[in-house]
């Protein structure tokens, strides 16, 4: 089995091999870059440890990928070119210090909010007792085929009417409810399912599921078919390392590491797709957009004179969101909490304007009534708003211990439910990673996770009963 102490290994060597790179490159203070490095690699290991909570493994993880190694990667290998643009960053000394101080501190802040919070909630515990089934094993197989049959019905009217696409909006005007169902469903509520079910087969059988989980798969690839999403990876993966926390059923290590490749493999298999769908759709919408891209606006922040020729490698290095909106925000001279007051009105009903943040960067997208194109600043960027250090890192502290309550909520109402609570804390994580865009549309995230721990709680007394 993949140890925690190879793992530690192995990371350890590819942090000094991209830090070891970058330290040459860096432009500003080599202490601050030194700094930096060794606060992130304390995080990610810390806040991964087996006294750490869901949501702690995820925000670790996005954020470590979006700041440090996006950071590393780019100024070691791409001369310090940022695709998702760095508004007026004027690329000094002092600037790159800046930054990377900023970073530096929210990564400690929520270090802070993790020791805290072990001093507070206790440690879980994954050892299950075994639970005795209302439902037999074949009629929840027969539902669940019904179910992925659903999934693929409502997959196939979100993709023909573009009810919840990335940059595309909807073709038709749906009643609020019916619209806000196909969101919920798309992103939390069929994943809901599987985790639901798969964790609790687990339980009773003391063994995984191993065509439930297929079935799991298939689903997630389907959904981001629909939604021209190239983010099946995540809910599959949170679904993967909530059964891996799981200590209830027999290792069936060959089996797991086939499902792990097959969830890369139908993770490539979308990115391909969904690649050519986007470039179709951008060939119809085209005639409609007069503004120019980013490519095309700071050339300075583009891979288009580069020698980055695979596709797959650009959508890789500018899907790492993070390092770049603090760049950008720190570029911005009229910093102040005015512009989180301002950030704070944007709403997603705004159609034909350009983003709050694009508008701060000048960054000129493509926005019509068919299409919006955004860049995001997520949540340190956003905060960094305030110019206020201090604000940064108090709000990322109490961000984490909210965050980490709602897990053990969660972990107390639904106990053994333990790949439902990784996906809604992997969902959490998401949304602060990705965090920036009409902010106060989180609000309809919380209300439709908070409904859903309640309706897999009601559910836990209906399917269930413990020995």
């Amino acid at each position: 089995m993949f140890s925690r102490k190879v793992f530690l290994i192995l990371f350890l060597l590819f942090h000094i091999f991209f830090f070891s790179l970058a330290l040459f490159e860096y432009q500003g203070n080599k202490f601050y870059y030194i700094l930096f490095s060794i606060t992130s690699l304390f995080y990610l290991v810390y806040l991964t440890d087996d006294n750490s909570f869901f949501y702690e493994n995820f925000i670790s993880v996005f954020l470590y990928s979006g700041i440090w190694l996006n950071f590393s990667i780019k100024i070691t290998f791409f001369n310090s070119i940022f695709p998702e643009g760095v508004g007026f960053f004027d690329y000094k000394p002092s600037s790159y210090d800046e930054v990377i101080y900023v970073c530096t501190i929210s990564f400690l802040s929520i270090i802070f909010a993790s020791f805290i919070r072990r001093k507070i909630f206790f440690k879980f515990d994954n050892s299950i007792n075994k639970v005795v089934l209302n439902f037999s094993s074949k009629k929840i197989l027969f539902w669940s085929i019904l179910f992925l049959l659903f999934t693929i019905l409502i997959s196939i009217l979100n993709y023909k009417y573009s009810i919840h696409q990335r940059s595309l909006t909807p073709k038709i005007e749906l009643n609020f409810f019916i619209s806000n169902f196909f969101k919920w469903f798309l992103i939390i509520g069929c994943t809901t399912f599987f985790a639901y079910f798969i964790n609790l087969l687990i339980d009773s059988k003391s063994k995984l599921p191993k065509i439930l989980i297929l079935f799991h798969i298939i689903a997630e690839f389907i959904i981001n078919l629909s939604m021209l999403s190239r983010g099946m990876i995540f809910n599959s993966l949170s679904i993967a390392w909530g059964i891996l926390k799981k200590k209830n059923y027999k290792n069936e290590n060959v089996f797991r590491f086939i499902y792990l490749i097959l969830i890369f493999c139908f993770f490539f298999l979308s990115v391909k797709i969904i690649g050519d769908l986007r470039i179709e759709n951008k060939n119809k919408l085209n005639k409609y957009c007069n503004t120019q891209t980013i490519f095309e606006v700071v050339p300075k922040s583009s891979f288009k004179n580069t020698d980055v020729n695979n596709k797959y490698l650009k959508i890789f290095l500018s899907r790492l969101i993070g390092i770049e909106g603090v760049m950008a925000v720190q570029s911005l001279d009229n910093k102040g909490f005015h512009l989180i007051k301002n950030a704070l009105k944007e709403t997603t009903n705004s159609r034909n304007e350009i983003s709050f943040f694009d508008s701060l960067k000048s960054d000129k997208r493509c926005v019509n009534e068919f299409s919006k194109s955004i860049t995001l600043p997520g949540i340190i960027a956003f905060l960094y708003y305030s110019g206020s250090l201090v604000f940064v890192a108090t709000s990322l502290f109490l961000i984490s211990i909210l965050m980490c309550s709602i897990e053990k909520i969660m972990r107390y109402l639904l106990k053994e439910q333990l790949l439902f609570i990784s996906l809604i804390s992997q969902i959490l994580a998401y949304r602060m990673w990705h965090f920036g865009f009409a902010p106060l549309n989180s609000i309809k995230l919380f209300v439709a996770i908070f409904l859903t721990i309640f309706l897999v709680y009601l559910i836990n007394k209906f399917f269930k009963i413990k020995q």
